[in-house]
């Protein structure tokens, strides 16, 4: 078994849109941020970028010079709702749309939706509506929201439905 990241920032995903953060998601290029994973041993990554998906397929690119990585594109999408993450896209999805028009446009490309940090405080998590969306997994920790209340609540959700979703987890580096 490998080990993987599905929650990665790279310079393209700009300053985050919502809660408290007023710096930059990440201030690495794609290059950096999958040398920087190799060298820590990750041989899979998604690259989540805000609202964009060329740092991914920046990333995606660079990383078919090596046989030890492999690079997911993904994207962080901003909905009214709040926000969630579409992984093995083929197009950037349009930011400000109703959470479940951007689930169906994620399920048009063939990707995989995932809502992260979505008991967070800090940024707009999705909150008890991951309960009727059709989403894959959610975040049970995510390393960028490392307080007391988001990460426990959202295993407790996970652990009540055994089975219904992916437990995911991600650095949101």
């Amino acid at each position: 078994m490998g080990k993987a990241d599905t929650h990665l920032h790279t310079q393209y995903s700009g300053f985050s849109k919502l809660g408290v953060m007023k710096f930059p998601e990440s201030v690495l290029s794609p290059e950096m941020q999958v040398d920087k994973c190799r060298k820590n041993g990750m041989d899979v990554i998604a690259i989540t970028d805000h609202d964009e998906t060329r740092g991914a397929f920046i990333a995606q690119e660079y990383a078919k010079n090596f046989d030890d990585i492999d690079v997911i594109v993904g994207e962080e999408v901003t909905t009214h709702d709040g926000e969630i993450i579409g992984l093995f896209l083929t197009e950037t999805i349009p930011e400000d749309l109703p959470v479940e028009e951007t689930v169906d446009i994620i399920r048009e490309q063939g990707g995989i939706v995932i809502a992260p940090h979505p008991f967070s405080y800090h940024v707009f998590g999705l909150k008890e509506r991951i309960l009727t969306l059709d989403i894959d997994g959610f975040e049970t920790i995510n390393g960028g929201h490392p307080d007391a209340y988001s990460n426990k609540f959202a295993r407790m959700v996970m652990d009540k439905y055994p089975g219904r979703w992916a437990d995911m987890s991600g650095s949101d580096a």
